[in-house]
């Protein structure tokens, strides 16, 4: 059955459907269907004698009612320990330049005015498996800088860079990289244009 919102409230009783609330205001046995807010109210209500329900059986060590001690009871909470797998570890360098396949002024702060951002990925274990680079630029996720490929099969090492496409100057932020390899985190680093 649906209920219009805002609609008069219509009474039922066995026989005499449609009629409204003036025309049962004699009558001993109506009943009533409950608009949105009502059945609102009532479970408010009873939230709240459960609650207080929930008070009153709660017991202290002493056997007595929890409301007065709790502020010196003890109260501990375990959470579950969640791991997920992860890939081969990985370290994530930046640097300056790649010069003959190697990263060259390693670092973690550059200063504003760079047109590239260069990086070195060093992968145990990790040789000949396929990876996926995620980037985010001030924890906002760009998809547009990330790539994917299959390590090297000899050393699981490579090294690369990002630029944009207009070759203009990268804003200033903190860029970061995930490494997943094997679709498993295998590492994260993190650079800042300042």
């Amino acid at each position: 059955m649906h209920i219009a919102r805002n609609a008069p409230q219509v009474f039922y009783h066995e026989g005499h459907e449609g009629r409204t609330a003036a025309d049962w205001a004699s009558c001993p046995a109506r009943t009533t269907v409950p608009n949105r807010k009502s059945q609102q109210a009532v479970l408010r209500a009873a939230l709240v004698a459960l609650c207080a329900l929930l008070a009153l059986t709660l017991q202290t060590a002493h056997g007595e009612p929890s409301a007065p001690g709790l502020a010196q009871a003890s109260f501990r909470t375990f959470l579950p320990i969640v791991s997920l797998p992860a890939g081969p570890p990985a370290t994530i360098r930046f640097g300056t330049e790649i010069v003959g396949g190697q990263l060259i002024g390693v670092a973690t702060s550059f200063t504003f005015g760079r047109t590239a951002l260069y990086y070195d990925v060093s992968v145990e274990g990790g040789a000949g498996l396929p990876y996926r680079e995620e980037w985010s630029l001030n924890g906002q996720r760009r998809p547009e800088l990330d790539r994917a490929g299959t390590l090297p099969p000899t050393s699981g090492v490579y090294a690369s860079g990002i630029a944009l496409s207009t070759s203009a100057l990268l804003p200033r932020g903190v860029y970061q990289l995930r490494l997943f390899v094997g679709d498993l985190p295998s590492g994260v680093g993190q650079a800042t244009i300042q």
